[in-house]
């Protein structure tokens, strides 16, 4: 079997699909120069680099976007051989006009070769290659996709030359760089808009998501007296209905001379299903704004809308880890990492860490008697009244069931003992007051009976060193409590002073 022409570069957009994979490793054993990627925006910087080579598009990445993506890749470079690599009974007639050879998986490595070898001469009388058999020989492992969106620059009629695209390839690699970090993407994306439109003054309003409401998230311009109304003004719902870049003398800031009759230009933050954002530019000394870097501006736009949407993914996905879906507490996991820190910093800061562990009294009689979703609605409540007791620095976390967990960093110098054994504990009293006030019925209208709480109080490094330890001594208070209560705080310091309850939390 032939190999490809010597030069030629084998550019591979795939989801990391493992058959094709295996097929690429050959294929590089044979001394084809093989680029994979599965970001559509590195696809088209390698078309933009290489003059010859060969197109791979798995249609499974791209989906209904796959047709745009390769009309796009014809523009930038028009003898590009394009291959789609399509799941069986997939209609992929909208690719057509465009691809050259479409391969019905599985197919043979053979397949896969000629294919790649085949060249322009050969388009079409290797059209739609039959599909064929996979042997037993062929490795059928998966390999987990790549979980990132394909929305890109590719997306958008490209203009220009491969050089001025290039530019915005690399900008629209570095905002995906980014997208854990939102308010270094909304300053990156903001600064590379105004960059391309050699504007010296920008601002971006995104659109919370499911809402009416705009927020002014990034300015490069005096925000003192800005125009919060801009995104619902005539130019600008003008420029989101027909999604494309629009001029206005709209002024940014009336507060600001050189800006009040600044050109301004709306870029408008879009895809097919919503408004997302507004770019406004501005340039104070009044030089009229170029249509020239139009189409590098819905470009890099579009790309902002699929960075927009990885980086609520991702939060989405943080939050997951960390939060406990029933009360929006933090969780267990995150309470662990959080507890290590907390104590390593006090122990360099000479400074004292309480833990207070929190049971619910008598919860089992309260599912029992209400329901199972009473419960629920319980644990919510109790964790709302927590959260609104304790300071702001203090992590206050679900631990499992009815318990509760609360972290308080930097409760004073470390003390060999303390003379104040409510110095501690009054705050956590007030907590628990507050839980016992608490009209319950109001939130759960069929509830019976009383809903209080009784805690455990354990300080570091007076009542341990360290974490096992300290979490053992809150835990013991815990246990005192709801022995001697319900409803009662109790510290450590009260169990180990007292010779029936003693608890040696070094041992």
């Amino acid at each position: 079997m032939t190999s490809p022409q010597p030069g030629a570069v084998l550019i591979v957009l795939t989801d990391g699909e493992a058959n094709l994979a295996h097929y690429m490793d050959l294929l590089r054993a044979d001394g084809t120069r093989v680029l994979a990627t599965a970001r559509p925006y590195d696809a088209v910087a390698h078309i933009a680099r290489h003059e010859r080579c060969v197109l791979l598009v798995r249609y499974e990445l791209l989906g209904a976007d796959a047709p745009d993506f390769l009309r796009q890749a014809r523009a930038l470079r028009a003898d590009t051989f394009m291959i789609v690599s399509v799941a069986p009974n997939v209609d992929v007639s909208a690719c057509d006009a465009t691809a050259d050879l479409v391969l019905r998986e599985p197919f043979l490595y053979s397949t896969f070769q000629d294919a790649v070898c085949c060249g322009s001469a050969r388009r079409d009388r290797l059209r739609h290659l039959s599909s064929e058999p996979v042997s037993a020989a062929t490795p059928m492992g998966l390999v987990p996709p790549v979980s990132e969106s394909t929305r890109s620059i590719a997306s958008v009629a490209t203009a220009g030359s491969a050089t001025e695209w290039q530019r915005v390839v690399d900008y629209a690699r570095r905002m995906s760089c980014e997208e854990r970090d939102r308010q270094r993407l909304h300053a990156l994306a903001l600064q590379m808009f105004m960059d391309i439109a050699d504007a010296e003054a920008g601002v971006l309003w995104l659109k919370r998501p499911g809402q009416e409401d705009w927020d002014l998230v990034e300015g490069f311009v005096p925000t003192e007296g800005l125009d919060e109304s801009l995104p619902l003004s005539g130019a600008a719902s003008a420029a989101l209905l027909h999604g494309h870049p629009a001029l206005s003398t709209l002024a940014l800031t009336p507060a600001s001379a050189d800006l009040r009759q600044a050109p301004l230009l709306l870029i408008p933050i879009v895809d097919q299903q919503d408004h997302h954002g507004l770019v406004a530019l501005a340039r104070p000394r009044a030089e009229p704004f170029s249509n020239r870097a139009f189409p590098e501006l819905e470009a890099l736009a579009l790309q902002f809308v699929a960075n927009l949407s990885n980086a609520r993914r991702l939060a989405e996905l943080d939050n997951m880890a960390v939060v406990d879906p029933l009360t929006g507490l933090f969780n267990r996991r995150h309470f662990d990492r959080l507890f290590s820190q907390e104590l390593n910093r006090a122990k360099r800061h000479d400074r004292c860490v309480t833990l207070v562990l929190i049971d619910v009294d008598k919860f089992k009689t309260i599912n029992d008697l209400n329901g199972y979703s009473t419960g629920d609605a319980v644990i919510r409540a109790v964790a709302d009244v927590l959260l609104r007791g304790f300071r702001d620095v203090d992590t206050v976390t679900r631990w499992g069931g009815d318990e509760f967990a609360v972290l308080l960093p930097d409760t004073g110098r470390a003390r060999p003992a303390f003379a104040d054994v409510g110095e501690y504990a009054d705050p956590v009293n007030r907590v628990r007051h507050s839980v016992e006030r608490a009209d319950f019925r109001l939130l759960v209208p069929r509830l019976k009976g009383k809903v209080t709480v009784s805690a455990g109080v354990a300080v570091y490094p007076t009542d341990a060193n360290d974490r096992d330890t300290l979490f053992a001594a809150a835990n013991r208070a815990l246990q005192r409590a709801k022995k001697c209560g319900p409803n009662r705080v109790v510290r450590f310091g009260e169990v180990h002073t007292d010779s029936a309850e003693r608890f040696d939390v070094q041992g």
